[in-house]
């Protein structure tokens, strides 16, 4: 699209417009500028009309392909959010199933204090997850691998705090044999 022009100048002169009548036989006349011009000013003219007429359906045009884009944006967020939502659900399961690993493994003794140090780690990951999740719709492949990689360390840490629990139980029950104690 070529540039519009935008050094027009009104005609300058003194006084008023000037015309010559010239009458003719045939009853017809005509008007003969006469006028003293101190500078001309520029001709516009249909050249000018169109070219113009072409720059606004141009960016008429270029407005409607905005606004189909910008729909087409509109509906792509919007499915996106969807996914989001179902994420940020699956992360606050997950939240959820570290809080109850946490007051399990609370109630265990200073041997698995370890474990809610990773407990609380994994609690900040998810965390940065969510705020990833919720800043940037192209992140959603690399934050099902974090989901499948958080629930590995979940499902790590619940067999590491049955085993503890287990052995925990075992050195109860050695303990209480050597001095002669039984649980119920």
């Amino acid at each position: 699209m070529e540039n519009l022009k935008t050094d027009y100048k009104d005609a300058a002169f003194k006084g008023v417009r000037k015309y010559k009548l010239t009458n003719y036989n045939d009853g017809s006349i005509s008007l003969q500028d006469v006028t003293e011009y101190l500078e001309d000013g520029t001709d516009f003219g249909a050249e000018d009309v169109n070219l113009i007429n072409k720059t606004i359906n141009y960016i008429l045009k270029q407005i409607k392909t905005l606004e189909s884009t910008f729909s087409s944006i509109s509906s792509s967020v919007s499915s996106h959010s969807s996914t989001l939502n179902a994420l940020n659900g699956q992360i606050n399961s997950l939240e959820s199933s570290v809080s109850s690993i946490s007051l399990s493994v609370s109630s265990h003794s200073s041997t698995l204090n370890a474990l809610s140090g990773q407990i609380g780690s994994l609690e900040s990951s998810i965390s940065s997850v969510s705020s990833s999740v919720s800043s940037h719709s192209s992140t959603l492949n690399a934050l099902n691998e974090q989901i499948g990689s958080l629930e590995s360390s979940i499902s790590f840490i619940s067999s590491n705090v049955s085993n503890n629990s287990t052995e925990i139980d075992k050195l109860k029950q050695q303990n209480d044999s050597a001095n002669g104690f039984r649980w119920p």
